[in-house]
């Protein structure tokens, strides 16, 4: 069928004159032109078709090719974005564990990067209060640890949901689960010693206390690993399993299948 396709569209990519002997040769029988003559024009014409046929097979394929190619392309990118898209079986289990647990993987991939913020923020400042064993500084940050706890949304996540995410066009944050809240009753209640033992003139406890406040919270900004929300879980249980995806390992995901169309346009050649 395709020959006969490729055969017809020759026929009608001839020149005007070639038509021409074409339409003779069909009356040849009651057509006065010498039988010779005839024929070496009839020669020429086939040879023409030929060549018309051959050059629109390979127009074909060269198209097949630049098809192929960029279908190949397009699957190669998408496989790429579903791979830097998909968080690692360790990290999903990390977060699970801070209460995200319910929150859908995809969106969780998404934003994964920004959940860390608040911790970041709060160990770097932690961090500092210590260093300048400033009461009020560390007071402060316990009060904003404080709403961490009774409110389902950090107050550093406020800084990206109104800020950040329009310019990065991700979605945002969901709300933070018991455990995570839990984490920062801890912090609030670790600020607040630290505090009194500045004013108590427990200088190196204070520092201690500062310190290791600050390094739990940048552990969380940097791995997801949080301490407080383990413990949290070790009391009242893990996090609700999530649906195990087939052929995926940690870092990595299964292939997307190809389905029949992609399927028929790489191998129906």
């Amino acid at each position: 069928m395709k020959a006969w396709t490729l055969r017809g569209n020759a026929i009608n990519n001839l020149t005007k004159q070639a038509r021409s002997i074409v339409k003779r040769a069909a009356v040849y029988p009651v057509s006065r032109s010498g039988a010779q003559q005839f024929m070496q024009q009839i020669t020429v014409t086939t040879l023409h078709i030929d060549k018309v046929e051959s050059n629109l097979l390979c127009q074909s394929r060269c198209s097949y090719k630049v098809l192929s190619d960029s279908l190949q392309l397009g699957i190669t990118e998408q496989r790429g974005r579903v791979m830097q898209s998909t968080l690692g079986a360790k990290r999903l289990r990390r977060l699970d564990v801070q209460g995200f647990d319910t929150i859908d993987e995809e969106l969780l991939a998404e934003i994964a990067p920004w959940l860390r913020l608040a911790f970041g923020l709060c160990g770097t400042l932690a961090m500092v209060g210590t260093a300048l064993a400033s009461t009020p500084f560390l007071l402060t940050l316990a009060a904003i640890a404080f709403l961490a706890a009774v409110l389902p949304v950090h107050p550093f996540d406020l800084i990206y949901n109104h800020g950040i995410r329009h310019a990065t066009g991700t979605r945002t944050l969901p709300k933070r689960g018991p455990p995570s809240r839990f984490a920062c009753g801890i912090g609030y209640l670790w600020l607040l010693v630290t505090v009194w033992a500045f004013e108590s003139s427990w200088t190196t406890v204070a520092y201690v206390l500062g310190f290791t406040m600050a390094s739990v919270a940048i552990l969380v900004s940097t791995t997801d690993i949080c301490i407080p929300s383990m413990i949290f879980r070790a009391m009242l249980g893990g996090p609700r399993p999530r649906p195990v995806i087939a052929d995926a390992s940690d870092g990595e995901v299964a292939e997307p299948p190809l389905n029949r169309r992609d399927k028929d346009r790489l191998y129906r050649w």
